[in-house]
């Protein structure tokens, strides 16, 4: 091979390499999102176990204990708000089991997680520093032919930062002289998703339903009929 000939080749050699990294880089951006989407869809499902599990509330802290209820003479309420020792305590201890879970699962021990079927597919990877979620190329493109015959992207993601959490209620009129009060606990979780080229903080947001009261008394008329109210929040470092 002449001097020229080699010239060619490795001017040639040279722009396909630069010309596959651009595409690669345009590629990547423009699959980003979808990967992005794909990830929380799967850590969000992590979250909810983990949620549903440790959110085993005492039921004789979901009654009235929950609550102060300022009455009128004639018995009809006056204004529901929380009991802030009795929810303070309950939202740490929530933090405080979803914070062990997660820490525990950022070390790939899932002995105390009921998970699905779904989740232990072999796809999801628990290892001792964090989870790896297997991302068919064809399923970022929704099609279903080429999702088994692909290659996958790997991806991973743990959780960073805070557990936060905060009871939400909505109070409304129930029948005659009744208030049904609807219960559930609201809780964030912040995970990071690592791709080949960037990394992504998302918070996660679940609301576990919790119970459902009804007290004996009517509403004022100033709620409308209805009346949403949230605890103030309470906030746990992942360790």
């Amino acid at each position: 091979m002449n001097k020229k000939k080699l010239y060619i080749f490795l001017s040639l050699l040279i722009l396909s390499f630069f010309t596959a990294l651009y595409l690669t880089s345009i590629a990547g951006k423009k699959l980003e999102p979808i990967i992005i989407n794909y990830a929380t869809v799967e850590t969000e499902r992590i979250a909810n176990v983990i949620l549903n599990d440790v959110v085993n509330i005492d039921e004789n802290l979901l009654d009235e204990e929950l609550f102060e209820i300022s009455r009128d003479n004639n018995g009809n309420i006056e204004l529901i708000n929380f009991d802030t020792k009795t929810t303070n305590k309950l939202l740490k201890e929530i933090n405080d089991k979803a914070m062990k879970r997660l820490t525990a699962l950022e070390k790939g021990d899932t002995t105390d997680l009921e998970l699905s079927d779904s989740l232990k597919g072999t796809r999801l990877t628990f290892l001792d520093d964090g989870v790896v979620c297997d991302i068919p190329i064809g399923s970022l493109f929704h099609n279903g032919l080429i999702v088994n015959l692909t290659t996958s992207i790997p991806i991973r993601f743990s959780f960073i930062g805070t557990v936060s959490s905060n009871i939400v209620t909505d109070v409304k009129e129930y029948g005659f002289n009744n208030a049904l009060i609807e219960v559930g606990i609201e809780v964030t979780i912040k995970e990071k998703i690592t791709m080949p080229h960037s990394t992504e903080s998302i918070p996660i947001t679940t609301k576990v339903n919790l119970t459902t009261q009804i007290i004996q008394g009517d509403i004022p008329n100033y709620y409308n009929g209805s009346f949403a109210t949230s605890s103030q929040v309470f906030e746990t470092k992942i360790k």
